[in-house]
């Protein structure tokens, strides 16, 4: 015997009963969603825990509001699991995150509400994800230089006033001189043979783009072709 239980069109889907009575939930490839049926007509896929949390087994009783507030949860469950693996992969400011989840098409409230949720817990900070960007790309071969640690934090949306205090704290006492030396020294290689001039414009536009501040580009400068002799 056939079931009665049949998918209407997409577009149906959007209309919800007043009042029902769940008859199925039926398990999805994913296993931690299931097809939600009301009175043998399927309704929407939802998450397993979500539907356990609003009640929703054999034989409740639901009604319009209930069905659309499952709804409702069901797509900011969506949006915190995927926002968990953008942070999953490397942190990421608020905005940035945003942005991101932006693309899936979720509706603006429902990112919202998860952007809320995962700062309640600890899990979007941007003061932190400043402070974490600065020590990661201040040293080594990609080292950057305040100004441009700034405008790069200032892109993925963190608010100045953060900015300026993470800085600020990574800075304290060290003006990066000898980050913009190690640089300079190494790209030096790459000169042999250009006079001290030359090299001193190309090694100042190098820095410069890396963000060092002009008087720290300087006195690195200084000390690396004081005595320096292409010839």
């Amino acid at each position: 015997m056939r079931s009665s239980r049949q998918r209407p069109p997409a577009a149906a889907a959007e209309a919800l009963p007043d009042r029902g009575r769940v008859t199925a939930l039926t398990p999805q490839r994913d296993p931690g969603r299931v097809n939600l049926f009301v009175d043998d007509t399927f309704l929407f896929g939802l998450d397993a825990e979500v539907a356990a949390e609003l009640g929703l087994t054999v034989g409740a009783e639901v009604d319009r509001a209930l069905l659309e507030r499952a709804r409702a949860l069901d797509v900011e469950k969506q949006v915190r699991d995927r926002a968990l693996r953008y942070l999953a992969a490397r942190p990421h400011a608020r905005a940035e995150l945003r942005r991101k989840l932006a693309r899936g098409n979720f509706p603006p409230e429902a990112i919202e509400r998860a952007l809320a949720w995962l700062e309640e817990r600890g899990w979007v900070d941007d003061a932190a994800f400043a402070r974490q960007y600065i020590q990661a790309h201040r040293t080594g071969r990609g080292a950057r230089g305040q100004r441009r640690l700034a405008r790069e934090l200032r892109q993925k949306g963190v608010d100045p006033a953060v900015v300026a205090a993470a800085l600020a704290e990574a800075f304290a006492g060290d003006d990066g001189f000898e980050e913009a030396l190690a640089l300079a020294r190494s790209r030096l290689q790459r000169l042999a043979g250009v006079d001290r001039r030359t090299a001193w414009r190309r090694l100042a536009g190098f820095l410069g783009r890396r963000g060092f501040e002009p008087e720290v580009i300087a006195a690195a400068l200084r000390q690396l072709l004081g005595d320096w002799d292409a010839e």
